[in-house]
């Protein structure tokens, strides 16, 4: 998680460790949001790393603005549900 902590600060533009905590929580957060619409994470993958850097950096720019989930995540999250299901069938049985 830390490779995916440097990331998001990268796309942030943030270089010291004070906000540190609270983006490790966002992540945490970011990746149990993705759990829950069934995206299971595999953070040695760099396409897997970057969606949840992206996810973070989203919910940490929109945290007051209560915009829409951009177009480019938007797709991405499609896809792994729907890639989920053709590897799954409809059901949720893994």
């Amino acid at each position: 998680m830390e490779y995916v902590l440097e990331l998001l600060k990268f796309d942030l533009s943030l270089r010291n460790t004070a906000r540190d905590t609270y983006l490790m929580e966002l992540l945490k957060s970011s990746q149990e949001q993705l759990q829950s619409y069934g995206i299971i994470l595999d953070l040695q993958k760099s396409a897997d790393a970057m969606f949840l850097s992206d996810w973070a950096a989203f919910a940490y720019r929109n945290r007051l603005e209560g915009e829409e989930l951009p177009m480019n995540l938007r797709l991405r999250l499609n896809d792994r549900i729907v890639e989920k299901r053709s590897r799954y069938g409809s059901e949720d049985s893994g």
